[in-house]
């Protein structure tokens, strides 16, 4: 018997893991769930047993990754994935799954697609958070970009759909663009809201606090940031995440590992201005800006680039509460004297949401999907 509406979201990583990489399935996941749909989930993350609400209605199963290989010819974990997968989903019924959705990266597992599409006949969707082929992060050879673009090839001409995080990431993938949609990722609305309503009666710091969150990506750190506060009493720097070694010398600058997501939307909250760090790639889109702006923060985007280009910009142009400056410490502090001065202007942040976003994700499934 065929089960209506049963979707399987194929994630590396998911809740509990504290990574940025686990939000965008776990909201579609709960999403779904409120949908109506049935939802299952495989992840290479260890599962929470004391999961509640929402999340104890899906399905979730850890599925590890085989012994390391003597040779790979792409260092990828989603290669060691590929088999455990299929094993697992050798027990399952032909007709269990309605939807397929697979997110990375990591992305070598993603070719196991065209054999689940056809064991299933299932709608398969590939979701694409960062480029695979071609990413100008990574200095990789012109070799490896053609045997990557090879693989890439293959997982989206299996795929009923392929989506990406914006245009411009989405003009890196070798897919057919009547394939591609662009669902940004975007704040969480429940826990935004939450975490505002919490915060309504907090006193404000008379200090102006500057938050980071997540990685940092080489060569990029706040190093210039931190400096130009030194000079300015009245701003404090907070970072959440990656390791940040600052000197005792250094003043009003406090660091954290990473920690929950509701943690870190209270830390934002907390603060005045949230930080962005860029080399001015053109296909950057950052989980942190979305929620900068969902909390309604003013942003600072400090980048190695040109101002005012790539996704950053077309995320973010037009709304007033965005100043950008070079990677300089004299810039960085007029422009933060700037903002001190300049008081948030009120926007409508509703599509910067994931939920908004999701209704994309929701058309493809009840378009297509199999009934």
């Amino acid at each position: 018997m065929i089960q209506k509406n049963h979707v399987l979201i194929i994630a590396f990583s998911f809740y509990p893991d504290k990574s940025v990489a686990a939000l965008r399935p776990k909201y579609w996941a709960e999403s779904l769930i409120n949908e109506g749909k049935r939802v299952s989930v495989f992840t290479n993350a260890k599962i929470n047993p004391t999961n509640t609400g929402v999340l104890k209605e899906i399905a979730v199963k850890q599925i590890e990754l085989a012994p390391k290989k003597t040779f790979s010819l792409i260092a990828d974990q989603g290669d060691r994935w590929g088999n455990p997968l299929l094993n697992e989903l050798s027990k399952y019924d032909v007709n269990d799954f309605t939807s397929i959705i697979i997110t990375g990266g990591p992305f070598m597992h993603m070719l196991i697609g065209k054999q689940l599409k056809s064991r299933f006949n299932a709608q398969l969707i590939i979701d694409f958070r960062d480029p695979f082929a071609i990413n100008p992060r990574f200095n990789d050879s012109w070799f490896k970009i053609s045997i990557k673009k090879i693989f890439e090839k293959r997982i989206c001409a299996s795929a009923d759909s392929v989506i990406t995080v914006n245009a411009f990431t989405g003009k890196l993938i070798q897919v057919d663009p009547k394939k591609l949609t662009i669902i940004d990722n975007g704040f969480d609305e429940g826990l935004v809201n939450l975490v505002m309503n919490e915060g309504v009666n907090k006193e404000k710091s008379s200090t102006i606090k500057i938050v980071h969150t997540g990685k940092f990506y080489h060569p990029l750190v706040p190093s210039t940031v931190i400096e130009a506060i030194q000079d300015r009493n009245n701003f404090e720097f907070v970072h959440y995440g990656d390791s940040l070694n600052v000197a005792s010398s250094i003043k009003r600058v406090s660091t954290h590992s990473f920690v929950p997501y509701k943690q870190v939307l209270s830390a934002i909250q907390e603060c005045n201005i949230g930080l962005v760090l860029t080399n001015g790639e053109s296909f950057v889109s950052t989980t942190k800006i979305f929620d900068y702006i969902g909390l309604q923060k003013q942003i600072l985007i400090v980048t190695n680039g040109v101002v005012k280009t790539g996704n950053l910009h077309e995320i973010t142009k037009g709304n007033p509460n965005v100043y950008w400056s070079l990677n300089d410490k004299d810039e960085i502090g007029k422009t933060i004297d700037r903002m001190a001065n300049e008081p948030y202007q009120a926007i409508d942040t509703t599509p910067y949401s994931r939920g908004y976003q999701f209704q994309k994700l929701l058309s493809i499934i009840d378009k297509t999907g199999k009934q």
